[in-house]
């Protein structure tokens, strides 16, 4: 996720499904990773002389 001040885990986007009877792993979205891709984002505004996110 660029432009967050932190960085998610890998597993928080996305999970590996394995079925005991098919050895084939399936990776699925978890429900943050299809609303991050989804819902609509709210605009922010820059403040003067605030550091940018994440280089603080």
């Amino acid at each position: 996720m660029h432009g967050l001040a932190f960085s998610w885990l890998d597993s928080a986007l996305e999970r590996h499904f394995v079925r005991h009877t098919d050895s084939a792993v399936t990776p699925r979205p978890t429900p943050l990773a299809a609303f991050l891709a989804h819902a609509p984002w709210i605009p922010q505004t820059a403040v003067p002389g605030a550091p940018a996110e994440g280089t603080a």
